[in-house]
């Protein structure tokens, strides 16, 4: 039995890795209250004192975000996709 190929949607794969890095910056840290989001990161490499500290913020977030969001973006993509090849099959079939 040969393996389906499915087409990969990169517009629908940027689309929804896109939400789901962007979505993370603007929760504040579960559990801390008193903490802030982290899009702070990127706005203190413009205005904070230390830079240092937003510069690396910024990068922990953009690995532990970025990565995540590519990968998950990806998984859902592949079962839209394959939701939608299935549906077309069905439609041409009947």
């Amino acid at each position: 039995m040969a393996s389906a190929r499915f087409k990969t949607n990169r517009r629908l794969w940027s689309v929804i890795s896109t939400v789901l890095f962007l979505v993370p910056w603007f929760i504040p840290l579960i559990g801390k209250s008193g903490e802030m989001p982290m899009y702070v990161y990127p706005v203190g490499i413009f205005t904070a004192a230390d830079t240092v500290a937003a510069l690396s913020g910024t990068a922990v977030g953009i690995l532990f975000f970025g990565v995540p969001a590519l990968l998950g973006g990806w998984v859902v993509q592949c079962v839209v996709v394959m939701l939608m090849q299935r549906k077309e099959n069905s439609d041409h079939a009947a």
